[in-house]
């Protein structure tokens, strides 16, 4: 067992607090049993490594990160059962009046306990000692010390956890990646004046669950990034063999981050649609904008998904002024039935041409629904009533859409 990635300043738990909860434990037990010394020690290996230590004074060979080997120790002893955990004098100890590290520490008396986490492996041991006996020591002092290790191991099980999920997504991460990334599928977006296949989205597909969790998994473990540049990479590939334009989906974040648009060297920029997601919440996109203005010079578009879902796609196409509008599919669902629904999105599609942009309705599903935002003057449609996302060799200029028999 070994948690010291998890303690890092940049592995997936808040170091920081870890550490100072574990610290102040430390100090209010060596105060409260009148102590020298207090530890967490974490076995290594065939190490015992000091990971917490509060002192009177310090030590040599007694501070955080330091170790030595688990069987010249009192904690390996502890833990198997050779030490009894209550050793008033050390000195009058056959056990550890041998040992080496009675006299290098200064031991005179000594506590300690095993930690054992909640998956049943022992981390280490909760430990503190003076360097002068003390025959008032007893059961009472060890139960108080097995109470406050009981603390210490809801802490250490909860990092412990953490830990094992971190590695579980990083594994998967680089799995998918040795697998050559996400598999890519289209969705057809269509023109809704002629039925014809106006371009499609990009969609990423992985071998078990959703493409959400994915994502949000590896933006925890400091992948986010590196994902959706695997993503784009893949669509910019299957872009060649589809027919008209193509959206692909970044987050500012990634947008932004130094090497992402250099993704785009050499791509039929005005063949592409950067489409902004929806799950960052980001304020002021002016890095955005800044980053993306030489590719629009290009010919690449940018769009705004979700607008009409709330303050944030507005927000967003004031700051961005996007080529494209994509309708919420909040408001494209059941929107034959509903005069708000249609209002608002009669609104927004105005509010398109006027600014010049072109609008999607996503989601669209029923004929109902087609009808309403053709009537509402919608530029495209996409959703299931045209198709579910496909493999990029199955979408072809060829399929033109019979609109009035949808």
């Amino acid at each position: 067992m070994h948690l010291s990635p998890l303690l890092a300043t940049d592995g997936p738990t808040p170091a920081a607090a870890v550490t100072d909860a574990l610290q102040q434990v430390l100090q209010v037990v060596r105060r409260r049993l009148g102590m020298d010394v207090a530890f967490i020690s974490e076995f290594v290996g065939d190490q015992r490594v000091f990971r917490w230590v509060d002192a009177v004074s310090p030590i040599s060979g007694l501070s955080p990160g330091l170790g030595d080997p688990l069987e010249e120790t009192y904690c390996q002893r502890i833990v198997d059962g050779r030490l009894d955990p209550i050793v008033p004098d050390t000195a009058a100890n056959p056990v550890t009046g041998a040992l080496a590290v009675t006299d290098a520490l200064g031991i005179g008396n000594y506590l300690g306990t095993p930690l054992r986490l909640s998956s049943g492996e022992i981390y280490g041991t909760l430990c503190c000692f003076s360097a002068t006996p003390d025959r008032t020591l007893n059961a009472r002092d060890l139960d108080y010390l097995n109470d406050v290790a009981e603390i210490v191991t809801v802490t250490l099980s909860a990092a412990d956890a953490a830990r094992r999920e971190y590695a579980r997504i990083r594994g998967c991460l680089a799995d998918l990646e040795r697998g050559g990334g996400p598999v890519v599928v289209v969705q057809p977006i269509v023109d809704l004046t002629s039925g014809k296949i106006a371009g499609s989205e990009a969609l990423s597909r992985f071998p078990t669950g959703s493409p959400l969790t994915w994502f949000e998994e590896a933006s925890r473990v400091g992948e986010g990034i590196a994902l959706e540049r695997s993503a784009i990479r893949n669509a910019l590939a299957a872009s060649r063999d589809t027919p008209g334009f193509m959206s692909l989906n970044l987050s500012p974040t990634t947008i932004v981050a130094p090497g992402t648009l250099e993704l785009f060297d050499g791509a039929p920029l005005d063949r592409l649609i950067v489409e902004l997601t929806e799950q960052e919440k980001v304020d002021d996109l002016t890095d955005v904008r800044d980053a993306l203005a030489p590719l629009r010079q290009q010919g690449l578009r940018v769009a705004i998904d979700d607008v009409g879902a709330g303050y944030a796609g507005l927000n967003r196409v004031v700051q961005l002024r996007p080529d494209i509008i994509k309708l919420d599919i909040g408001l494209v669902r059941g929107i034959e039935g509903d005069e708000i629904r249609q209002a608002l999105s009669r609104a927004l599609i105005s509010f398109a041409q006027g600014s010049g942009s072109k609008v999607i309705a996503e989601g669209v599903e029923t004929p109902a629904e087609l009808r309403i935002l053709r009537a509402l003057g919608a530029d495209y449609g996409q959703g299931w009533i045209f198709s579910r996302p496909c493999p990029p060799a199955q979408l072809t200029d060829s399929v033109v859409f019979d609109l009035d028999a949808l």
